[in-house]
Parts: C-alpha cells; sequence; structure tokens
C-alpha cells in the first residue's frame, strides 16, 4: 500500500469542495474524492495507492500544535482507508 500525502494551504486550492458533509466532492476529474474536514483522499483499489491533501492554513489560524494536528490528519487518512477496505485493529506508528 503506497500514500502520497501533500500539504497544502486548504482544499480549495486543489480543486476540491464539499458537496455534502463527510462526504463525496466535485473535483476536476473523475477520481471519487474523500473529504472531511482538514482533508481530502482518493483510494485506488487496484493499485493501492492512495493520495491525499492536509489542509494547514486551518490549524495556523487556530495556533493549535502543528504537529499533532497534522498527524492526527494522516491517521485520519490511513483509518479512513483501512475502513473502505473492510481492515479492523489498524495500527500506525510515526517516527
Amino acid at each position: 500500500m503506497v500514500f502520497n500525502f501533500t500539504l497544502v494551504r486548504c482544499l480549495e486550492d486543489k480543486g476540491l469542495a464539499v458537496s455534502e458533509k463527510s462526504g463525496n466532492a466535485a473535483a476536476s476529474s473523475n477520481e471519487k474524492w474523500i473529504v472531511e474536514d482538514g482533508y481530502a483522499y482518493c483510494h485506488d483499489s487496484t493499485s493501492l495507492k492512495t493520495t491525499a491533501f492536509i489542509a494547514v492554513a486551518d490549524l495556523f489560524e487556530a495556533g493549535v500544535g502543528i504537529d499533532l494536528a497534522i498527524k492526527g490528519r494522516l491517521v485520519s487518512v490511513v483509518n479512513g482507508v483501512a475502513k473502505s477496505l473492510g481492515l479492523q485493529n489498524v495500527m500506525l506508528l510515526f517516527v
């Protein structure tokens, strides 16, 4: 499994707009994007490759701990993909 994460200012910069809460996004391509607050991802089950964008502008504005907030969003992406694949109890470690 491959995960490609990119930090972006906001999701709108990548042409992603939430069409419904916790659901699909309207994007310029035919890929199915999952968009949540602060992150968006697209998983290709054929190649087991996930592309994800992690928004950071809201984190700077909120003045939260950037490192922990970004890690939290990364874990959310991995857990979302794992759930879609029917995997249980996925453990993700950051070194």
